[in-house]
């Protein structure tokens, strides 16, 4: 089996977006891109053809047996993704998710707390940013000075020698392009589903199969949904009462971190200030004394 060109065509032109070889260059490399592709080309049909061969040998037990398991997985989904499963009991939770939040008791002093503690961290770092720049110059301009006396003709004589040291070769080039395109021309062919389609043929065309397949699949449809239904109400109710709760607790959540950030903030850009200025200092002190001993 052959898959659709146009997987091909994205594959080809995806490693040429990529800057990757140019397998299509009307020598070697198509000529091994295009073995790559035949000898994919042959194995999906050697799969299709052992798929369907082991579909039609399939017996009336094989088929009641694979209609039960796939019926019943059917029916679950339906369920589970139906109005009465995750949806249903999403609604439900999130309704009773908000009402508990709302009365939440703790919310207001969670959010101050947290704010309290987001607040100071970013005063503590915008005062520590600040009086960084604020400090930078006055010890770049003191280290130059210092760095500047330092100069003499060995230093200079050094630095000019290490700047015309030749600089290092490339590597060199890497070899195997034929196999990598082979591979290429493979990968881009090659359909991992050729046995189940072919399988699912020989399943489809197999009468004694469907005459054990049909009627389990419709028998377990019913069971599978009705545990869908229940698994998925389930599961919504507990999504949805935690975005309930949440969007409940946070209107008194958030208003108490408001307030409590801003008050923090200030104290932390205050804490952050000085501290940042000594860094400052000491960044602008090292620049300026490495440019200043720069005699070149």
């Amino acid at each position: 089996m052959r898959v659709a060109s146009w997987m091909v065509a994205l594959s080809i032109l995806a490693g040429c977006q990529n800057g990757a070889l140019d397998c299509f260059d009307g020598g070697s490399l198509e000529a091994a891109y295009l073995d790559g592709e035949h000898a994919a080309e042959a194995a999906n049909a050697v799969n299709y053809d052992l798929g369907k061969r082991d579909g039609m040998a399939l017996t009336r037990s094989d088929g009641e047996r694979e209609g039960a398991t796939e019926g019943y997985a059917a029916g679950r989904t339906a369920g589970y993704n139906g109005p009465s499963g995750y949806a249903a009991g999403y609604a439900e939770g999130a309704t009773a998710g908000q009402a508990d939040g709302l009365a939440d008791p703790s919310a207001c002093a969670s959010g101050a707390s947290a704010g309290h503690g987001d607040g100071h961290e970013a005063g503590y770092a915008a005062g520590y940013a600040a009086g960084s720049a604020d400090a930078y110059d006055d010890g770049y301009d003191d280290g130059f000075t210092d760095g500047a006396a330092t100069c003499s003709d060995l230093q200079a004589v050094a630095q000019t020698a290490a700047a015309a040291a030749p600089a290092a070769g490339p590597n060199p080039a890497y070899t195997g392009d034929e196999k990598a395109c082979y591979q290429q021309g493979s990968s881009a062919t090659l359909n991992p589903v050729a046995y189940k389609a072919g399988r699912d043929e020989g399943r489809r065309t197999n009468a004694e199969y469907q005459a054990g397949y049909k009627p389990s699949y419709a028998a377990a449809f019913d069971p599978g949904k009705a545990d869908g239904i229940i698994a998925g109400h389930q599961d919504g109710y507990s999504a949805g009462y935690a975005q309930g709760y949440a969007q409940g607790s946070s209107v008194d959540y958030d208003a108490c971190y408001s307030g409590a950030y801003n008050d923090a903030y200030d104290a932390g850009y205050d804490a952050g200030y000085e501290p940042g200025r000594a860094s400052g200092y000491d960044a602008g002190y090292d620049d300026g004394y490495d440019d200043g001993a720069d005699c070149t």
